[in-house]
């Protein structure tokens, strides 16, 4: 039990400096990231696919995701890179965007009835991914 405390702490430390000291997008890829975990949960669950493995690939998959946007926060904001825009927030928003369609890829394979419009919706805003990473995803 001793053990556990430092990592709640620093777990809580992390959720209270995005919270306090990031953009709103990148606070909302962080929520966006943790509520695709729970709908990849639910969809294991449901389908009894449910992997240790699996869940441990794609925390690692979103721990990438938060160092990517932190580099491009680094690459600003401590190296002086000017790009004209918070590369942060341009990045975290990217990503916002697939965390969403993973959700609802999710509740779909799930049996929720998502509506065909908003599935949509996001799909075409995935358009950019390569066919790599829509393959690797649906692994």
């Amino acid at each position: 039990m001793t053990e556990q405390k430092p990592v709640a702490f620093i777990a809580g430390g992390v959720f209270a400096w995005l919270v306090n000291n990031t953009t709103p997008l990148v606070q909302a890829l962080f929520l966006l990231s943790i509520l695709d975990i729970i709908s990849g949960l639910l969809k294991a669950s449901i389908t009894s696919t449910l992997s240790s493995k699996a869940s441990y690939k794609g925390m690692l998959k979103k721990a990438y995701m938060l160092l990517i946007v932190a580099v491009g926060w680094i690459a600003q904001h401590k190296v002086g890179l000017d790009f004209g825009v918070p590369v942060d927030s341009v990045i975290a928003g990217a990503f916002c965007m697939t965390e969403i369609l993973s959700i609802l890829e999710n509740a779909k394979a799930s049996g929720v009835s998502v509506p065909g419009w908003l599935f949509e919706r996001f799909a075409n805003a995935d358009k950019g991914r390569s066919d790599a990473e829509k393959t690797q995803k649906s692994a």
